[in-house]
Parts: structure tokens; sequence; C-alpha cells
């Protein structure tokens, strides 16, 4: 009887280690030959391409701007990781919106507030630890005005009967005028 042989490639886990195939047991990946016995006692002989995965790494940062002043859509991205099939967004603030399973995710960042982005690695071996950027935003806040006054230069200058001298002040009130003449006298 002719001798069967054949090739397998099995991808596994690293936490699937030390796999059994057959009457073999690998703790590691590779390329193997195993042999099998058919029943009426025939040599098989299969090729074995053992690969082994391990979760992934955690991205190495978040790439986007941490200090919002405008409303709108902003796009934060990573570098893709080796291994990884998708990736896990999260965002600390319930009034930012956005969701994505790529590398690159847009929030829409409505109001003034904080929030800490994440981002996690998947596969089929299970999720890397998060990445983080702390974000700011002071959208819709608008600082109180410094207090502004303005004083001009009297008109016409020199002046002989009358002047007029524009002024400004923030808000309505009170004002005084002092004129002195040059030698200070009120």
């Amino acid at each position: 009887n002719p001798t069967y042989s054949g090739n397998e490639t099995i991808t596994i886990c690293n936490a699937d280690l030390p796999f059994n195939y057959g009457d073999s047991i690998f703790t590691k990946g590779g390329d193997y030959i195993v042999n099998f016995y058919t029943y009426s006692g025939c040599d098989s002989v299969i090729n074995l391409r053992l690969n082994v995965n391990s979760i992934p790494i955690a991205p190495l940062k978040i790439n986007g701007d941490t200090i919002i002043t405008q409303a709108g859509n902003y796009t934060y991205s990573v570098d893709s990781v080796q291994g990884a099939q998708s990736y896990e967004w999260s965002i600390s603030n319930p009034n930012w919106t956005g969701s994505s399973t790529s590398e690159t995710i847009s929030i829409n960042i409505p109001v003034a507030g904080t929030a800490t982005i994440g981002v996690k690695a998947v596969n089929e071996c299970g999720i890397s630890d998060a990445t983080t950027l702390n974000v700011k935003s002071s959208v819709n806040i608008n600082e109180k005005d410094a207090v502004i006054w303005a004083l001009g230069q009297n008109i016409p200058n020199p002046a002989t009967a009358t002047t007029l001298i524009p002024y400004s002040i923030p808000q309505e009130g009170k004002v005084v005028f002092s004129v002195m003449t040059i030698s200070g006298q009120v």
C-alpha cells in the first residue's frame, strides 16, 4: 500500500501551547514532519506548519489634537499593530461620540470638557493593554471680556474755548472728568 502524505497549516494562540497533534506534542511554532500509521499499518506523513500567535501589543501612541477650541469632528489614529485584527476605542466623556474598529476614529466633540480616549489592539488570542490620550475642550466657553476702557486725545488740540474728549467704558456707569492746566490747576 502506498504511503499517504499531505500538508496542513494550523494557527493557534500562545495560550494553547503545548499543542497535541496525533501522538506528538509541540511547545512552539514551526515546521514539523508528523508520522501516522493507517489501519493497515502503512506510514502516512503530514508536513505540519504550526503558527503560534500572541496577544497583540498595545499601540504605541494615539495621534490627534489634545486641545479643542471649536465644536466638530476630530480624527484620532494609531500606527498599525502587528498581529492586530481590529481595535477597540473608548471615550470617557459621554457627550463626545464616535466608534471604530480600525486604526482611526472620528470623534464628534460638541461641548466643553475633558476626556480620555483609549484604544486596544485585538486579535483571536486576546486584547492588548490600552493606550490613552487626554483631551481638553473649551468649546462654547467664552472668556469673560477683560474690563476695557479707553480715553482718546482731545479734539481740537490745542483747544481754545471748547474741546471734545472721546472715551469708552465697558458698561454704563458714572464718569467723572478732571481737567488740569499745564501748571496743575483743576
